[in-house]
């Protein structure tokens, strides 16, 4: 058995790499949407400092897209937009998921990065359009927006799928 199992699958590990894309996507969903849930749900509009002060949770609707850009766009012009990208993306991803064999790398890269759009779809859609978002992260002159669970998986998915692909133009 190859030590470089991760990097270049032999097709005899399609089932393994089938059951990582269901459950990677699967559980990328459900823990976004569970903490969209506790972050809605938590008492009080207040915003909650953690992890010494560089981790702030604080809800936010975001009407826009990644950082709420567009969010104070006019709504049907934003909502067309917003779901013909999304469309075309997430229908790209699954097709390129299950069009060929991939390294188990860039199948959990891109099952990630479905995911976690699949998360943000599926609360436009229960949410009258708009996205929870609830964490914001500092440290020194660095300040993100706010974003969520499903951003951390699209984010990491994509460095991923980056790195994956570096790794095998410099082999």
């Amino acid at each position: 058995m190859s030590s470089n199992i991760l990097c270049h699958a032999p097709a005899n590990f399609q089932n393994l790499q089938t059951a990582l894309v269901a459950f990677l996507l699967l559980s990328s969903v459900a823990c976004d949407q569970a903490s969209k849930g506790w972050a809605r749900g938590s008492p009080g509009s207040s915003s909650v400092r953690a992890v010494g002060g560089r981790v702030q949770l604080m809800l936010t609707d975001n009407r826009g897209v990644f950082l709420s850009l567009g969010a104070r766009v006019n709504p049907a012009l934003r909502a067309g937009f917003v779901y013909r990208r999304r469309d075309a993306r997430v229908g790209l991803g699954v097709v390129w998921l299950f069009a060929e064999s991939h390294t188990l790398v860039r199948a959990a890269s891109v099952s990630l990065i479905i995911g976690g759009g699949f998360g943000n779809v599926l609360d436009r859609v229960l949410r009258s359009e708009a996205v929870t978002d609830f964490i914001f992260v500092w440290c020194g002159p660095f300040r993100t927006g706010v974003f969520n669970l499903a951003d951390v998986f699209i984010t990491t998915g994509v460095i991923s799928l980056v790195m994956a692909s570096l790794r095998v133009r410099a082999h």
